[in-house]
Parts: C-alpha cells; structure tokens; sequence
C-alpha cells in the first residue's frame, strides 16, 4: 500500500467489519487450491516480458465478488493488494476462463468448498446455518 488512499481503506474498513460475509466466507475456501487451475492462461512470462500479470488468486477473488459487494469490502477481500486489476483486466481474465473452460471447473469447485461447509450464497444472500445474516447493502 503506497497512498494515503490505501492507507485509509483498512481503516475505513473497520468500521464495516462487523457485518462483512466476505470476512466469514475467505477463511473457508482454500483460494491457493485454484490457481492452478487458471495460471496456464496467463501467456506473458516470457522473457519478452508485456504488462505484468495480476496474482491469480486476486483475479479469481475479484470475479467471485465483483458483483456482491461495495468498494472498500471489496478491496478488503483482495487483502489489500498493490494493484487492483480495472475492467479490462477482468473481463480478459473472464474471458480467457470462458474460452478455455476453466470458468465450469474454477467455479465449480469454489462452490463445492462453501457447499462442503454448508453455505448457499446468491447474490445479495448467504445462508450459513443461521449464524450470519447476509449483508445488509449488497452492490
């Protein structure tokens, strides 16, 4: 984190900690599981080099959020990372899942880890047994 921007948003997030899901729900999938899954896609590591990539577990966080939730749960989720991806970025990243694939597979086993836990989310909802109500102001 490099800016005084950056530096407010775990901050500001304190103040929202208390009702973010997101803060729940990280703990129980194994997000390290998946990136195998998606790092044969990234094609500049070559020693040409091109735009640096995004870590890949950012990107599959994003996606997995990228309509739920509001700004700063969102930038809390990623942990805070460096470089957040822009529209663009994550809809290639969207776009290479798709084509290849991978989009079935990824999700499919980001669901069966919160399914194994008993969890049902759908946007703007999450059914954890009852001990944690849904957000109140999803995005």
């Amino acid at each position: 984190m490099s800016s005084l921007r950056d530096f407010s948003l775990p901050e500001a997030y304190k103040q929202i900690s208390g009702t973010d899901i997101l803060a729940r729900i990280d703990p129980l999938i194994d997000w390290n599981s998946l990136k195998p899954m998606v790092s044969s896609l990234y094609r500049n590591d070559t020693v040409k080099g091109g735009r640096p990539n995004i870590d890949e577990i950012t990107m599959i966080r994003t996606l997995f959020i990228q309509e739920l939730y509001g700004r700063v749960s969102f930038r809390h989720f990623l942990v805070y990372p460096e470089k957040m991806p822009d529209a663009r970025t994550i809809w290639l990243f969207r776009e290479r899942l798709s084509a290849s694939g991978v989009d079935m597979k990824l999700w499919g086993a980001v669901w069966k880890q919160l399914d194994e836990k008993g969890i049902r989310i759908r946007k703007g909802t999450c059914a954890m047994e009852s001990k944690y109500p849904a957000d109140e102001s999803p995005v």
